[in-house]
């Protein structure tokens, strides 16, 4: 899965705080169920769906469930995907790459974000399986449970 031992949270953390209401539609396709957020790290962060106002939040700490699809922006090919049974992870603790540490907070049970990935802040200059070095990643995720 999107896992990392070395992903720093305190870069995710700063990254967060800029740029909390930065939300921006600067791209004319965005219909208006989806509003899309550019941090400065590079991180893409586009609402695709939304769950029930009252559902639970994804915050540091929570162990959230996620079902997702992940691809290569390069070539569109998928890599990784939880779309049956549910991948499991503490939030902001680095138990994942750090995209997914800064763009899964926020979210609530049943929304739907489309995060798109700068090497950086996924698996950098290191190979992962199908995944070669230096990758953006798009990952489509569904947020099913916050514990």
């Amino acid at each position: 899965a999107a896992s990392s031992s070395d992903a720093s949270d305190t870069k995710a953390n700063s990254d967060r705080k800029g740029d909390k209401k930065g939300k921006s539609t600067k791209n004319s396709e965005a219909s208006s169920s989806q509003s899309i957020q550019r941090f400065p790290s590079g991180l893409t962060v586009a609402n695709t769906g939304f769950g029930k106002p009252g559902g639970k939040v994804a915050t540091n700490g929570k162990k959230v469930s996620m079902k997702y699809v992940g691809r290569l922006s390069s070539t569109g090919q998928v890599f990784d995907k939880a779309d049956k049974s549910p991948f499991s992870f503490r939030l902001g603790i680095g138990e994942v790459i750090q995209g997914w540490d800064v763009g899964i907070k926020g979210m609530r049970v049943g929304d739907k974000r489309r995060l798109t990935i700068p090497p950086h802040m996924a698996y950098g200059n290191k190979r992962v399986g199908p995944i070669p070095k230096n990758s953006t990643l798009v990952f489509d995720v569904e947020l099913v449970d916050v514990r």
